[in-house]
């Protein structure tokens, strides 16, 4: 998944080079980017999916409100590049859903595939997560947060 965010954002960007190498959109351009970005996205969900863990459910939501958390990142960026006004508290949630909600998921999933218990996927979730947008208790399995005001403890 974080591949799939790397391409799009390049793209979004204009950057000609991530890391050394010509990226994605300007070696073939806008539309092939988005297309492996998304072709990326999909295997992510889908190599999860066919995992053989009995909790792959559970790291499906995790994966999915990850993405998402992503998404919204990504187009808090795009936004504050039209403004001069942005907060420290609006960037550190950019930054949040752009990089640090694809660590602790990432985190979290394998903990979630382990079997885990509830306090080792917790601890995964490094104090922060996002929630499922159904509410709190809508996914069983998945570490669940509360939010005080700029921080969040788990539950």
């Amino acid at each position: 998944m974080h591949n799939f965010s790397l391409v799009h954002d390049d793209l979004m960007d204009r950057d000609h080079w991530r890391r050394h190498r010509a990226t994605v959109w300007a070696l073939w351009g806008d539309a092939a980017a988005v297309l492996a970005g998304d072709a990326m996205l999909s295997l992510a969900h889908e190599v999860l999916l066919e995992c053989a863990s009995d909790h792959r459910a559970a790291a499906q939501i995790t994966n999915t409100v990850a993405s998402r958390e992503l998404l919204r990142g990504q187009a808090a960026n795009l936004a504050f590049e039209n403004r001069d006004d942005v907060s420290l508290a609006e960037c550190v949630s950019m930054a949040y859903g752009k990089t640090a909600a694809l660590m602790a998921a990432s985190a979290v999933i394998g903990a979630q595939l382990a079997g885990g218990p509830p306090f080792v996927r917790d601890a995964a979730a490094g104090g922060r997560q996002p929630e499922h947008p159904r509410g709190p208790d809508a996914c069983p399995g998945v570490p669940k947060i509360v939010h005080c005001h700029e921080t969040s403890a788990l539950r």
